[in-house]
């Protein structure tokens, strides 16, 4: 499907096909938004076809990469990621590593919760203003230097806004009507028709669950606008 061929699916949808209420470029931020949601709805499984996989060797040190000048040690990421689905310490004896967010790092100085290689944590420094080469940045405690190789699985962006008309929308085939759905839900909301998002929110969280519950025992809420975490 291209960029193109979903504008005209999602205009007839809100019954837009002659453009005279939004442009392309008004559906533009609500896509993204729609695919956020959708993103952070779906069980990975059901999100092979974006998630990508890369063995990197444990990097050293500058400071400057991770903004942080307790920790020297980091991997880098070939590309941007939308979120990071599992970290994992390779060798001998393989573990995964724990997520923690930033704000937490502090309590993890206290020497019972201190990570060791038996219990390594990972984070990323996603502060205010990060540049996308910094976003691509992992860094992890306690210590390890090379020669050690991290398995990193990870969701990739989408940028549908960069996109041609022409060019390919590289999203999850059993996913485009949730996401039509979903976007149209977050229009209808926009313009106060509540009653119609909730309908459209429904037909597309209802396609989310149907796929997610594959691998879950639980579906997602269908609160319009409200983006879920996956569990």
């Amino acid at each position: 499907m291209t960029k193109g061929t979903f504008y005209t699916k999602l205009r007839r949808q809100i019954k837009d096909t002659g453009k005279l209420s939004y442009t392309d470029s008004d559906l533009d931020s609500y896509i993204e938004e729609g695919i956020r949601f959708v993103l952070n709805s779906t069980h990975p499984n059901v999100l092979k076809n974006h998630i990508k996989q890369e063995h990197l060797e444990v990097k050293v040190g500058p400071e400057s990469v991770t903004n942080d000048k307790d920790v020297d040690t980091y991997i880098m990421l070939s590309e941007e990621p939308f979120d990071i689905v599992s970290v994992k310490i390779l060798g001998e004896a393989q573990r995964y590593a724990t997520e923690v967010n930033i704000s937490d790092l502090k309590k993890y100085e206290n020497k019972y919760l201190h990570p060791t290689m038996d219990s390594p944590i990972w984070y990323q420094t996603h502060l205010s203003g990060m540049t996308e080469e910094v976003s691509k940045v992992i860094s992890l405690r306690p210590p390890m230097g090379p020669p050690t190789t991290v398995e990193v699985l990870y969701l990739k962006q989408i940028n549908f806004t960069s996109l041609g008309n022409n060019d390919e929308f590289e999203f999850e085939q059993t996913l485009v009507d949730a996401l039509s759905y979903i976007v149209e839900g977050l229009i209808w909301k926009s313009d106060g028709r509540l009653n119609e998002s909730g309908v459209a929110m429904e037909m597309g969280t209802q396609i989310v669950n149907m796929l997610n519950q594959k691998f879950l025992n639980t579906g997602v809420k269908s609160e319009a606008g409200v983006p879920l975490n996956r569990e």
